[in-house]
């Protein structure tokens, strides 16, 4: 029996997220990888779900989209029951 991979879930939705974050900016994975400050082979590998990125890497992902790092990893179902990852619960206090 082949060891399964439990990370494979986690890199595809970053690698999902970070490709339509890199779209909706309008940006081609050459304009993306020079605002991450990235080599585009290394932003390639990240999109294609086959690179377990340094946090030093996720950083600069974030940074150049403007995002908090967990917003990275945030499900990308439209259906998700789970609240967004990053985003801080409201106490019914006020």
């Amino acid at each position: 029996m082949a060891n399964a991979d439990p990370f494979s879930d986690v890199r595809s939705s970053l690698a999902a997220n970070v490709t339509r974050l890199r779209e909706r900016a309008g940006w081609t994975q050459q304009q993306a990888a020079e605002e991450m400050g990235l080599d585009v082979k290394h932003l390639q590998k990240l999109e294609y779900g086959e690179l377990n990125p340094s946090l030093r890497t996720l950083v600069r992902v974030a940074g150049a989209f403007g995002i908090m790092v967990g917003r990275l990893f945030a499900p990308t179902s439209r259906n998700r029951t789970t609240r967004a990852v990053g985003r801080p619960r409201r106490s019914g206090n006020g």
